[in-house]
């Protein structure tokens, strides 16, 4: 039986947008493990519902430390290779820089990395950036350079994105991939009943980055 480690970022991006490639992976005779931080019992359990096997790495999504991350890289990379996948696809920013070279450090044959998006450090403000986001900018387009090119695939949301970042950046790749928009789960995210009473939400903020009004 052939098997895939799935990483992500945190447990609740498992549980929310990968429930049915997993349960398609699983379908297909695969043996799906799912990484992810900070799993609850709760998420556990619905993971292991599907048929996947549910592991807790430790790359913080929110960290800043980088003795942390590579402690995180070191753990990961042992487990990978008692595990033997033969494919291991990362999502999300730290799990594709982390987690890939993670992969390629316990030579698992094949290693796909998808980014959904750059986030804020690459995010364009009319007033400027601060000194400490442009650091941050720096810092991650530097481990992107390093841990890129191990990657027998990458695939992207958008085109922009990559522009942004490989064509800005130079950086080398073997294999890229525009995939386009993935969506929500229409079944879990159904329509619900109206309620009468008025509500209002506004959505500003990323609006207010993202064009820079």
């Amino acid at each position: 039986m052939k098997k895939i480690v799935l990483i992500g970022n945190v447990a609740s991006m498992i549980t929310n947008f990968r429930k049915e490639l997993v349960i398609e992976l699983v379908s297909r005779g695969y043996k799906v493990y799912c990484y992810a931080y900070g799993y609850t019992e709760k998420e556990q359990k619905e993971v292991s519902g599907w048929g996947a096997i549910p592991k807790a790495h430790f790359i913080n999504p929110k960290g800043m430390n980088p003795v942390k991350d590579l402690k995180a890289v070191y753990l990961l990379m042992k487990e990978l290779k008692q595990l033997q996948p033969d494919i291991v696809f990362s999502t999300f920013i730290k799990p594709v820089i982390f987690g890939s070279l993670a992969a390629k450090l316990a030579q698992v044959p094949k290693v796909i990395g998808m980014i959904e998006s750059l986030g804020n450090a690459f995010t364009p403000y009319k007033e400027g950036k601060t000194r400490k986001a442009k650091i941050v900018q720096a810092i991650q387009a530097l481990l992107y350079k390093i841990s890129l090119p191990f990657l027998d695939k990458l695939i992207f949301l958008n085109p922009d994105d990559k522009k942004d970042l490989i064509d800005t950046y130079r950086i080398s790749t073997k294999s890229t991939a525009i995939l386009g928009g993935n969506g929500s789960g229409t079944i879990w995210l159904s329509r619900s009943r109206y309620h009468k009473r008025s509500v209002f939400l506004i959505y500003r903020s990323p609006i207010k980055r993202k064009r820079n009004f």
